[in-house]
């Protein structure tokens, strides 16, 4: 995460510079409502006007830098893990640890670092200063605005309390529909063949509805919550206005104070009301996040690339052979030991389903033992570099895909 690392100090520099350049609109109400219509000033409106123009190009350009920097992080991330994410996949299967789906993770958490998401987070932390600038032209303004926030923080942590745990459920259930889906297709022929394709397909039917009523559960949820916030952001826009022209009133604010204040409300609640409708992304970038840090985790000591070791001889040698099929105990091989030497030749006989393509898979290092040791060469054949390994091993599994 180096170029990450290298790039958060010039993202957080600009959207400092952002969210400063924002004021641009607020400050050109002040002095319009408090200084240009009372002193009738033709230049002073002119420069003004031309000095907010400015300010809000640069605010785009600066915009634009914070997403392209986004999308740069996106892409080198997706350069840096894509590769070693599959491979982590393959390994995942083969060691039968059940994470097998890793691009989809890299996927949501690209699309959360490019998207609208992580630019919201990263104004939010601007809010506490909109809300200073409130309390600078009256404290009950301010007071208004930080109760304002706080509420629609609560509802974003309510948000989050009411869809995270079935947030969560739902992807899980995608992610088990997608692969029943990808199984029937690479099965149709045995599926057609016995008669099975209606059933199997019902059965998926049946669980595709129970994803989608969990998923218009979860939708109605972040509705509810985002209407309702809506709604508060309008009623405190109506509140803080009022409040302003009651202190207009007694001469306690200028005109101009009341309108900056009502666009710094607005200011200072549009990240936390974005936040709300982002939080679906966060969630589903950080359950991504998890997923492929357990898949690094799972497959760390499968993933040894080994050492460089000469060309072997030949000389195999299998040592109390244990293996069990992942999340049983039961062993399918146990107390396997036999040894061949070069030039010899090897025939495994057994009854269907006694374990002999397992049998051969554990010797060419396609599965792990469970316990025990096959060696070639007196090398682990496991943590045996695979590109090497294959160049001097000739496997042919039952079926080819």
């Amino acid at each position: 995460m180096r170029l990450a690392r290298h790039q958060a100090p010039a993202l957080l520099l600009f959207s400092l510079f952002a969210n400063v350049l924002l004021l641009a609109s607020t400050v050109y109400m002040l002095q319009i409502y408090d200084r240009v219509l009372s002193s009738g000033s033709i230049d002073t409106l002119l420069w003004l006007t031309l000095a907010v123009i400015g300010a809000i190009a640069i605010y785009g350009l600066l915009e634009h830098a914070r997403r392209m920097m986004l999308v740069h992080i996106s892409q080198w991330l997706d350069d840096q893990l894509s590769v070693p994410v599959v491979e982590r996949a393959m390994e995942a299967r083969l060691v039968g640890s059940g994470i097998e789906s890793g691009l989809k993770d890299l996927a949501d958490l690209r699309g959360f670092i490019s998207g609208d998401g992580m630019l919201t987070f990263l104004d939010a932390p601007w809010t506490p200063v909109f809300l200073a600038f409130m309390w600078l032209l009256h404290p009950a303004l301010g007071v208004v605005g930080i109760a304002g926030a706080a509420l629609l923080f609560c509802a974003a942590l309510a948000n989050d309390f009411f869809t995270r745990r079935k947030g969560q459920e739902a992807a899980a259930g995608l992610r088990r529909s997608q692969a029943a889906v990808s199984q029937y297709v690479e099965g149709a022929e045995t599926l057609r063949s016995l008669g099975m394709s209606q059933p199997a397909l019902r059965r998926w039917e049946e669980n595709q509805q129970s994803l989608m009523e969990l998923q218009c559960r979860i939708f109605r949820r972040t509705t509810i919550i985002g209407s309702l916030s809506r709604s508060l952001r309008l009623a405190l826009q109506v509140a803080v206005l009022g409040l302003g022209a009651y202190f207009v009133l007694r001469r306690e604010l200028t005109p101009g104070s009341m309108i900056a204040a009502s666009i710094l409300l607005s200011r200072a609640l549009a990240p936390i009301e974005r936040s709300i409708g982002a939080w679906r992304s966060l969630v589903s970038a950080r359950a991504a996040h998890r997923n492929l840090m357990k898949l690094f985790t799972d497959t760390a000591s499968a993933h040894n690339a080994g050492v460089t070791l000469p060309r072997p001889l030949g000389r195999l040698k299998l040592e109390n052979l244990h293996y069990c099929t992942p999340g049983t105990s039961q062993p399918l091989l146990s107390k396997i030991g036999f040894g061949v030497e070069p030039g010899q030749t090897c025939g495994v006989i057994g009854a269907s389903g006694s374990g002999k393509t397992t049998l051969c898979r554990l010797i060419v290092g396609a599965l792990r033992p469970s316990l025990g040791h096959v060696r070639l060469d007196g090398a682990e054949v496991w943590n045996w570099p695979s590109d090497e390994l294959g160049q001097h091993v000739g496997y042919l599994p039952q079926q080819v895909e």
